[in-house]
């Protein structure tokens, strides 16, 4: 196995633009995805022949979550040689406001 560098979340919604103006870029309507939470299972694997491990999970530097970005049970634990546990990460935009224009 690979060892993880990034995450992608795949939204599948439609098309959010609307054109409705010349002079206006776009505006995005109104969708419910904002208040939705995505969520990915992860398993860390030690495949090394010691005990590892691990006392802190960050995201983008922040311990356990960032800018929506969630790593639930957060804490350290350790791997013995061949054990596997499952970890589980969750987005969820933080938009306060339901439509964003620009």
């Amino acid at each position: 196995s690979e060892p993880v560098q990034n995450l992608e979340f795949q939204f599948n919604l439609p098309t959010p633009f609307n054109f409705s103006t010349p002079d206006m870029l776009y505006h995005m309507e109104d969708t419910n995805i904002c208040s939705q939470t995505l969520s990915k299972e992860m398993y860390a694997k030690n495949t090394g022949d010691l005990t590892l491990e691990i006392r802190r999970l960050e995201v983008s530097g922040t311990e356990c979550g960032l800018d929506g970005f969630v790593v639930h049970t957060c804490k350290g634990f350790a791997l013995e040689p061949g054990e596997s546990t499952k970890l589980l990460i969750s987005y969820q935009p933080d938009f306060s406001a339901a439509m964003i224009q620009r």
